[in-house]
Formats: C-alpha cells, structure tokens, sequence
C-alpha cells in the first residue's frame, strides 16, 4: 500500500508577511453564496463551531466538514479587516461508500434536493449537461434522464456543487424507514407515493437519509404504461396502452417472436391470418357461410355466402366459385343415398 502525507492537524491563518493572525476570525458559508455553513469541532460532527470561529492566539482552529460539503471561507483580523476569502472547498468523505461527483447546476438547488443530468430532452430544452431538479410531471425530468442524484448541500445556480449518485444522502424533509421514495411532482422534492411517471430515488434507511437506487438507468416501468418506453436505438419497443396487466400488453409496432409463444384466453387480431400461416386469410366468416379455396386475384380463401334451404354447392369447373343450386337426393328404405340430382 501507497503511504499518503499526513493531513494538516491545525489550520492556521497568516496574514499577508506571513505572520500569525492572534484571534483571526473564520466564517464559513455555504459554497457560492453568503448563506453561513456549520462546521464542527469534533470528527463525529456532534460539536457544531462557533460561526465564524475565533482563533487561538497562535492564530491555529479546526474545523470538521460534513462530507461532500461544498464551503467558502473568509478569514479576517480579530478587528474584523478582511485578510483572504476562498470558496468552493470540498470536504472529502470519511469512507468510500458514497459516490459525489461535481456537477454544475442551470438552477439553484438547495441541500437533500434531487436533481437529474438533463440532456436537453425537456419539451422546452434546458442546457444539456448541467443538472436541474427532477419533477414527476414530465418523463424528461423524471424517468428518462440517465442519472439522478441527491444534492449534498446548497449550490447556487450555475456553479459547480456535490452531487451525490450512490450510497446514502440526507433528505430535505422528513422520511419514513423502509418506505420506497420517488421523485416527486413537486419540483427536486421526494415522494413515497408513485406519481404516474415514477422514479425510484432510494429507501429510507433514518428518517432523514436514503440510501439511494441505482440512478444510471431507468429502474422503474410507468404502471400503467401511460408513455412511449425508448431503447436505445431510439424505437418505440413498447407503446403507451394504458397497461398494467400483462395480457394487457401491447407492441406499437412489427414484433418477431421465436420460440414457442404460448397464448390463453381470446386473441383478437386486427389483420386476417394468411394461409401460409395457419389461417384461412378471411377477415370476416359469413354467419353460416362456407369457406372455399380461392386464386391469388380473388383471395387464397373466401366466404360463400349460404345457399337457399335445400340447395347443394355445386361445381362451376376449374375456373370459378362454386355455386348453390336446387337439388334432389334418393335414398332406398335403409337411408343410402342412390342418386343426386341437380338442377340448375
């Protein structure tokens, strides 16, 4: 194993010869803005600071940051004289079982907020790769989007802030354990009820953390499929029919099975099934009709509409249908036909 340098045990603020600044005055704020940020004194984050935090007379403090936190500091003389400023510092996780990734957001976001990566599919386009809030009412920014995540803290709008994809996160409001949340209609906002167009954010491990779905693909199919469900190469595999039951389902377009397709209860379909196939190539059976073999011009089969009662079919040779005319039959004391006779 690689051995690593030791992390600063004390921050300490110079001024600008380079001297130690006696009771210097550190205050935090949340990244990009001029909101104040806790930071603590303690690696449980039990202890929060004193905001801003007063220096030692050597000029030395600590401070502790929630991971993933995005922070500015600005560091001023006991006096109050401004001596530095920073911002955008990240803190870095304690662990590694949470992925962040830094993301720019085009809106402002508030921590515990779920935010999608838009690709400029929203039915009014938003700017591909910048991250926006999730909202159930469209598929854009909810289903469709390949990744969604949880913001960790406050990101001001189009700046660079702690997204948070895997792992656990801290919501914006209070959860139940166990229950399932989905993004909600209420734009970055979570639900345990699924809206029309769900999608899974995670599973509420306390009651204000989740630990979060997988958010790289779509992880839930709408119930009932009430939108056109794209792959990848951009065809509509699966059409919008109301479904939510599978002999409910339906292919919005041509479909090759292989295999054995077994197949219960009735089956409607919209196109008669050709000879070739298995069927009589009819649409429609004439009610008490006879069905008989036709050409390539006429039809392979076709429906003979029913004769008057007592007729026979009879034949009308190689070249044409068959016809209905009056006929007799004999039969002898035993009913064994003898003779058939035709009129026409």
């Amino acid at each position: 194993m690689a051995g690593t340098l030791t992390p600063t045990p004390f921050q300490t603020v110079l001024d600008t010869d380079g001297v130690a600044v006696s009771g210097a005055l550190i205050y935090t704020y949340v990244g990009g803005t001029t909101t104040n940020a806790t930071t603590y004194a303690d690696a449980s984050l039990a202890t929060a600071n004193a905001n801003p935090i007063v220096a030692d007379a050597a000029g030395r403090f600590v401070a502790y940051l929630p991971a993933g936190g995005n922070f500015k500091f600005l560091y001023k003389t006991a006096a109050g004289a401004t001596i530095e400023e920073q911002d955008n510092i990240l803190s870095v996780p304690g662990a590694a079982v949470n992925l962040d990734i830094e993301g720019t957001v085009g809106q402002a976001v508030t921590a515990g907020q779920v935010c999608y990566l838009s690709s400029g599919a929203e039915a009014t386009p938003l700017t591909a790769g910048l991250w926006y809030l999730t909202d159930a009412d469209a598929a854009a920014t909810s289903t469709l989007p390949q990744s969604v995540g949880i913001a960790v803290s406050a990101i001001a709008i189009n700046t660079a802030g702690t997204i948070r994809l895997a792992g656990t996160a801290t919501t914006a409001s209070a959860v139940v354990v166990g229950s399932t949340y989905y993004a909600s209609a209420t734009a970055g906002a979570i639900t345990a009820t699924a809206p029309a167009l769900p999608r899974q954010i995670g599973v509420a491990l306390t009651t204000s953390t989740l630990l979060l779905a997988a958010t790289t693909a779509v992880s839930v199919l709408p119930n009932p499929i009430n939108q056109d469900v794209l792959f990848v190469d951009a065809t509509y595999d699966i059409g919008k029919s109301g479904a939510n039951r599978p002999r409910d389902f339906f292919l919005s377009r041509n479909a090759t099975v292989s295999g054995t397709l077994g197949v219960t209860g009735a089956v409607t379909l919209a196109t008669a099934l050709t000879v070739p196939n298995g069927g009589t190539g009819v649409a429609t059976q004439q009610a008490y009709g006879v069905l008989v073999g036709g050409t390539t011009s006429t039809g392979a089969m076709q429906s003979i509409v029913p004769g008057t009662s007592g007729f026979v079919l009879t034949s009308s040779g190689t070249s044409a249908l068959p016809t209905w005319a009056v006929g007799g039959t004999a039969v002898d004391d035993q009913n064994n036909i003898l003779a058939t006779q035709v009129f026409s």
